[in-house]
Parts: structure tokens; C-alpha cells; sequence
């Protein structure tokens, strides 16, 4: 999919009310006698087109689950500038579907008739042998499936890594990757591991995981507008004029606009992030897990929101420690239990939460990565639960005052990250043009290291495609150590955070790795070096997946 960028309006300036009335789930409408009313008000409405705005979100579709009732609404764009959101507009719904693969993995662990050797102690090397293998011997035969789910499996999450071309490649990748902390005594989000289980449910059932998801939940639940490979969402759209598939955007601070970012196309992330689908089925989901029935056995809707670990409060609203189950996340608000996950990838971003005690549930699926995802979620809990003007969270001003301590942290890094660094510093071994080249690791994407052209001064820059576009624009702290200000996805601009960043030398004094602390969300942690592949002028233009090939090679299995 290509578009004009230059052609795309500003979201600030394209009316983004599409007028479009909630839509009632008439089946569910027709088990009460007296339907509540909407909670999509012309209240909701103006707050939802602010949170559009002010948080640069082309649209959401919305639906609420209350009691017996279900509604459904879209405000703004699906694709800019005036194809208009519905209820049916398809989503990437990103890390929401980790909920759905614990979901077959408890539907394995409790049918002890055909997967009795399948149990949430199992380790996940009895599991798939030859394929999942840690760092060291001890984690290997130790990490169980519940570990893996659980995100305690003493590995970081490896945020910017998925391993390899394939599912498996992925899963044998882990071997390349260290372990920061011992089992089962710390939590760290790691899509990898959901990666890992996605392989295991293939292996052990034989089928894809998206077909088990299909008989086993989707199809029960009447999930009928859901996919798991992009080319089945596209052919779907072509026969069901009313179900469009929503561009992906990245809002762009400096030309103003939103622009468009491709689809996902054939992606390894399986259970970690895969799915597409709309807030109408999701519904049907959220509903499931409240009143803890359906396709699933009746034990294992506890099981998955029964915790298994400790986390941090990721989000203002959860003042106090949450806690991490099954592809869940629990926290309390004003006296009351959320169960709750969002999900985000480049262009689209998801929540999905429920209040167990009021039958309350809600979706929102966004076409912009965006905290905003989550306001109108909390504007409808804030309201259900009475909280007073003065007590609710302002998720706007929360989020500014975390991207302003996030710059002064990237502005302070060469000396927060070296503090012993000579002033001023040493000058580089050799010039710019002898560090450029490709590096390659077993387990990440190809860096492409060069000199820039659009900045004031020349300077390095790494960058890998594919997925997740990486980028590092390398400034010089002293002889061959830089900081590196790393700047994901497609569009962006500004950095995320700022880490550590090197070369080596070989024997022969030649530039030989490149390494940098890559696990930025814990903190930074050890080095990953890249290693040098013999360099050419087209080097750039040669394909991610032959190079991580090459780097596979290189390193061994």
C-alpha cells in the first residue's frame, strides 16, 4: 500500500465526526426487557472527537459491554481523508492477542485426553526440544509454559527483535539472547516468549495457530469478521462492502499531518501480536470472560485471570502494584478490579478491559499508536464508577509530563551513561566512512551503519528494516563510544530514549562490531554486538532476511 504523503490532510483541520449511530447488538438487546441507555451520548461524542484531536488519532471504533446490553459506535477515519470508521472496520488489535493464545494454551492444559503431557508446569523445552533454548542449561530445562505467559521467565523482552523470517527461526533465536534475571523472580515483558508458546500450541496440535483460533474460539464465540494473516482480512474486505480495513498512521509533529504506515504483511509475531478484527467481536470476547463462559472449559476462564506475578504499575490510573496473569494484566481502581490489555504496533493501537463485579467491559481499536487509545475507555469507568471531576486522571498532561522526563534523560545521557568519559572527549580511532557497513546478530535484524547526509554535521546512523524500523543516530561521547538516540517506526522523528552505543576493533585494527544496549526497557543491560559483513557499495540494498541468514550462519545454531 503506498499513498502521497503530501496529499494527506492534517487531522486538526478534516472534520472527524462521522456521524454514524451506535449500532446494538439486537440478539443481546433482545434478552432484556428494558435495554439501558446508550452510554454514546452527545457528551461521549464530543469527548471522543477531542481525544481524536488533541492526541492525532485519525479514529477508533468503540464498543461497550453492559450486563446484557452491547453497543457499538465509530468516530473519525478508517483511511484519510474521508473514508469514515464503523463498528465493522477491521484493526491490527496488536498485543490484545496474547489474551487469545493463553486462552488455547489452557484450552490444551485441560484437555488431559488428548494433551495430557501439556500442563501450565510443563517446561516448554519438554515441549518443542530442538527449538527452545536459552542462554544457559538451568533456564532451558526450567522455563515452564507458565513462565512464558507470565513474562518471568528471566528473560528481557528483546524489544526490538523478532527473532527471525519464521515462527521457528524466531523461536531457535532465543539461544543468541542473554538472560538478565534468575526465573520466576522478576516480570519483563517479552513478546518473544508469546512467540514461543504461539510455536508450541503448532507443533503440539499440528495446526496453524490462526486455524486452531478460528475452530476452537473465534467460530464458537461467532467471531466471523476476525483474521490472523493479512491476506485473509484484504479478501474478506472485497466481499463484505461493509467491513473496510483501516490504514495505519503516524502523526508527524513537524509537517502537522498523519501519515500512512503499511500493513504487517506476513509477520512471525503469531500469538505475540497478530490478529485483525473489529470492536463488534471483540465484544463477543470481553463478554465471554465476564460472565466466564464459552468455548473455553469452565476452569480455564479462572486460570487466566488467576495471577501469577507482580508488575508495575504501567499507567497512572493503577496507583498501587499490579498484577500479571494469563495475557491479562490486573489492577485496582477506586475499590475496584480492572482486568485489562492494550496492545500497539506501528499505525494501530488496542485496549480491551472489563470490571468483573459491575459486567462492565469495554474495546477501543485505534488506527494511530497512541496512549489516547485508552481516554474514552477511562471517561466510561470514571462515569460508571461516580469518580469525582477532581480525582480523574488527565491522560494528555500525564503523558507530557513522561515525554518531557523521557527528553531530559535523552539530553543528559553522555554524561548519565559515561560518567568517566574524558572532557572533552577523545577523537574517533579512524573517520566516519570506516565504521559504515553491515552488522549482523543471529537473533536481531541487519544494522545498516552510514554516514548522514540530511544533518548540519555528518554523523553515523544505524538503521534496520523490516517490522519495526530501528534507528540509532549515533553521537560521538569519546574515541569509539557513542550514545545512540533511537527512534522507532516507520515515520518517526524524535527518540524514545537514549543508551549506549560502540565499535571494536579486530586484530588487524580494523572496525570489526558494533555493539549497543539495545534492551532499553530495562534499563539498558548488557551490549549486543553486531559483527561486520564484508562491505560493498549496494550493501544497503541487499534483503534483511538474507543478511539475518548470513548472521545465523555465522554464529551457528
Amino acid at each position: 500500500m503506498t499513498m502521497v504523503e503530501d496529499a494527506l490532510p492534517s487531522i486538526d483541520n478534516a472534520p472527524i465526526a462521522n456521524g454514524l449511530e451506535p449500532v446494538i447488538d439486537m440478539q443481546v438487546a433482545k434478552e432484556t426487557s428494558a435495554p439501558k441507555a446508550s452510554p454514546f451520548d452527545a457528551e461521549f461524542e464530543k469527548t471522543t472527537l477531542q481525544t481524536l484531536k488533541e492526541w492525532h488519532i485519525p479514529g477508533m471504533s468503540i464498543a461497550v459491554i453492559d450486563g446484557k446490553d452491547t453497543w457499538t459506535q465509530g468516530y473519525g477515519y478508517a483511511t484519510l481523508p474521508d473514508i469514515p470508521v464503523k463498528p465493522s472496520t477491521l484493526y491490527y488489535t496488536g498485543s490484545t492477542t496474547k489474551s487469545f493464545l493463553a486462552a488455547a494454551a489452557a484450552m490444551l492444559v485441560h484437555d488431559n485426553e488428548k494433551y495430557s503431557h501439556v500442563q501450565w508446569d510443563t517446561p516448554m523445552n519438554e515441549l518443542v526440544r530442538d527449538d527452545f533454548v536459552l542462554e544457559d542449561e538451568y533456564a532451558t530445562s526450567h522455563v515452564t509454559l507458565e513462565d512464558a505467559l507470565s513474562h518471568r521467565t528471566g528473560m528481557p523482552g528483546h524489544t526490538l527483535t523478532f527473532g527471525g523470517n519464521t515462527l521457528k527461526e524466531s523461536v531457535r533465536s532465543l539461544r543468541h539472547l542473554y538472560l538478565n534475571k534468575p526465573i520466576r523472580t522478576t516480570w519483563q515483558y517479552c513478546n518473544l516468549m508469546y512467540m514461543a508458546v504461539s510455536h508450541m500450541v503448532e507443533v503440539v496440535t499440528g495446526s496453524w495457530l490462526g486455524d486452531f483460533f478460528k475452530e476452537k474460539i473465534w467460530a464458537p464465540l461467532g467471531m466471523t469478521s476476525t483474521f490472523f494473516r493479512l491476506d485473509d482480512a484484504e479478501r474478506y474486505v472485497q466481499h463484505h462492502q461493509d467491513n473496510a480495513l483501516a490504514t495505519g498512521y503516524s502523526w508527524d509533529k513537524g509537517s502537522g499531518i498523519s501519515k500512512p504506515v503499511a500493513h504487517w504483511r506476513d509477520m512471525p509475531v503469531a500469538g505475540a501480536g497478530a490478529i485483525i478484527s473489529n470492536v463488534i467481536d471483540y465484544a463477543k470476547y470481553v463478554r465471554s470472560m465476564i460472565e466466564q463462559s464459552g468455548p473455553l472449559p469452565s476452569q480455564a476462564y479462572a486460570d487466566l485471570v488467576s495471577p501469577r506475578t507482580i508488575m508495575p504499575p504501567f499507567d497512572p490510573h493503577f496507583s498501587h502494584t499490579m498484577l500479571y496473569s494469563l495475557g491479562w494484566m490486573i489492577g485496582v481502581y477506586h475499590g475496584h478490579t480492572i482486568i485489562t490489555h492494550g496492545g500497539g504496533l506501528d499505525g494501530f493501537s488496542s485496549a480491551m478491559m472489563y470490571l468483573p463485579d459491575k459486567k462492565f467491559g469495554i474495546v477501543v481499536l485505534a488506527n494511530g499508536q497512541s496512549r489516547g487509545t485508552e481516554d474514552p475507555a477511562w471517561y466510561l469507568i470514571d462515569n460508571l464508577l461516580q469518580v469525582p471531576q477532581e480525582k480523574r486522571i488527565n491522560m494528555l498532561e500525564w503523558n507530557g509530563s513522561a515525554q518531557a522526563e523521557a527528553q531530559k534523560q535523552i539530553e543528559s545521557a553522555p554524561a548519565r551513561l559515561y560518567p568517566l568519559a574524558p572532557s572533552p572527549g577523545l577523537p574517533l580511532t579512524f573517520p566516519l566512512a570506516d565504521y559504515t557497513g553491515v552488522y549482523t546478530h543471529p537473533a536481531y535484524r541487519p544494522l545498516v551503519v552510514s554516514v548522514t547526509k540530511d544533518t548540519p554535521v555528518p554523523r553515523l546512523r544505524a538503521v534496520a528494516e523490516g517490522g519495526v524500523k530501528v534507528v540509532l543516530n549515533l553521537r560521538h561521547v569519546t574515541a569509539d563510544h557513542f550514545v545512540g538516540d533511537l527512534v522507532l517506526f516507520t515515520h518517526g522523528v524524535e527518540p524514545l530514549a537514549a543508551i549506549k552505543a560502540g565499535f571494536k576493533l579486530d586484530i588487524q585494527g580494523k572496525v570489526s562490531e558494533f555493539g549497543a544496549e539495545l534492551e532499553f526497557l530495562s534499563g539498558g543491560g548488557k551490549m549486543i554486538w553486531f559483527k561486520r559483513q564484508p562491505y560493498s557499495e549496494d550493501a544497503t540494498l541487499l534483503p534483511s532476511a538474507t543478511l539475518a541468514s548470513q548472521g545465523s550462519e555465522n554464529h551457528g545454531s
